[in-house]
Parts: C-alpha cells; sequence; structure tokens
C-alpha cells in the first residue's frame, strides 16, 4: 500500500503518469488539446499542465482529481483508478488564511486639523452676510405634466440580473451552470456572470472570492473550510 505521505518527487510521479495516459488516450481519439479542452470548457494550459505533470500549474488537489475524473470519463477510460492513485500521493496542504495588518496610525498631537475648520467657519460667515445683503426674488417653477404614455416603469439594469466574481489573487473556480460546467480555471481579477440564475461555483479558496450582487454590499464567497458549492443565484 502506497504511504499517504509520500513526498512531492513520488507525487510528482504518479501524476506525470496519469498525464501522460490521459494525453495518450487524446491522441488516439485524434483530438487536439485545443479540441479537448474547449469540449469540456477548461483552459487549454491547464490541460497541458496536467498531461505534462506541471504542479506549478495547476490547482488544489481536489480540482486536480475533479479534472482527472472529467477527462478520464470523456475518453472512454475508467476514472476510479488514476483518482485513486492520487488520493494516495498528493497530499492537501493547509490553506494559509490571508492576513491582514492593521495600518499605523500617528497619535502625535497636532493643531494643524483647526486651521481648514478656521477657515471654513470664516466663510461661511462672509457668505451668510453677502446673501443677507441681497435681495431675494420668489421664482416659480413650472413642472411639465407627464402623459400616460410617458409614466413608464424604470428600465432594469442589465448589471443588476448579474454577478460579479473577483479575487484577490489567483484561485482557481468551477462554474456550472444548471448543472453543466460552464468554465473550469483561474479566476484572475474579475468575471461577470450575465443571468446567474442556476449558476453555482467550486473555489479552491472561497475566502478569497469576493461576490457583488447588484447593490448589495461586496461579501466574500465563504470560509476557507469546508469546500462546498456555493449557489450564485439570485436571492429572493
Amino acid at each position: 500500500m502506497p504511504d499517504a505521505h509520500q513526498g512531492p518527487e513520488s507525487s510528482a510521479t504518479a501524476l506525470l503518469t496519469i498525464g501522460q495516459a490521459l494525453m495518450a488516450a487524446r491522441t488516439n481519439k485524434g483530438l487536439t488539446a485545443e479540441q479537448l479542452a474547449n469540449h469540456l470548457h477548461i483552459g487549454v494550459e491547464q490541460l497541458l499542465a496536467l498531461e505534462n505533470g506541471n504542479t506549478s500549474e495547476l490547482p488544489e488537489p481536489v480540482f486536480i482529481r475533479a479534472m482527472v475524473r472529467r477527462i478520464a470519463s470523456h475518453l472512454h477510460i475508467d476514472p476510479d483508478p488514476l483518482v485513486a492513485q492520487l488520493q494516495s500521493t498528493v497530499t492537501v496542504p493547509s490553506p494559509t488564511p490571508a492576513v491582514v495588518r492593521p495600518t499605523r496610525t500617528n497619535r502625535r498631537p497636532s493643531l494643524l486639523w483647526l486651521m481648514p475648520l478656521v477657515l471654513l467657519i470664516g466663510g461661511g460667515a462672509v457668505l451668510a452676510i453677502n446673501r443677507m445683503q441681497q435681495p431675494t426674488t420668489a421664482t416659480v417653477e413650472t413642472v411639465p405634466t407627464q402623459s400616460a404614455s410617458d409614466q413608464r416603469p424604470p428600465a432594469v439594469s442589465q448589471r443588476a440580473a448579474s454577478v460579479e466574481i473577483s479575487s484577490v489573487q489567483r484561485t482557481w473556480i468551477e462554474l456550472q451552470r444548471n448543472g453543466e460546467t460552464e468554465f473550469m480555471g483561474w479566476l484572475e481579477g474579475s468575471r461577470l456572470i450575465d443571468d446567474p440564475e442556476g449558476v453555482k461555483i467550486y473555489a479552491g479558496r472561497p475566502d478569497l472570492i469576493v461576490v457583488s450582487r447588484g447593490e448589495q454590499a461586496p461579501a466574500a464567497l465563504g470560509p476557507i473550510t469546508p469546500l462546498r458549492w456555493y449557489s450564485l443565484s439570485p436571492e429572493p
């Protein structure tokens, strides 16, 4: 039985062996890397990294196993032995939470902040005196009436029906719409999801994902653990 705590060399060797097997099956099917990646909605760079065992360009182990299972199933290879081999060799590193350092404040007393306040009070007094000296005239503003045809409800903003996800640092995600994978790859910067009804997200670092829904305040997707699917559908 293989040791569950084998070193990086053993993990890399197992991943390279599995990647080469997937690449051989792909070429036997007459598929290019671009064709297979487009069909599975994954990045071609990640597919090539998996086939070449390049761990520096691959996400967390849970996503690697998911990629192996999807690719093997599509190529009509039994995925269970491959996933089991990864399970016994690729260990999950403990996530390190993002550290927010508090900013230092200057505690030394200073009277410089009083200067703008004095100038503001003085300027307001002068403006009030000038207004008192000017004669006031009453103005009547006519408000045009609107016809029934003009009284239309305001248009609903397209962005209000969208959800924006962003990440403070590069992290791996998978997006599914109604059970079908829509995107799997690295999230860098932000991504706008139109019509998020039926869309859910699985992230390797949910605490790094920020979700913005319309006028609501942006919020983190979730804590570091446990890893699970999160719905992006509009809240009732």
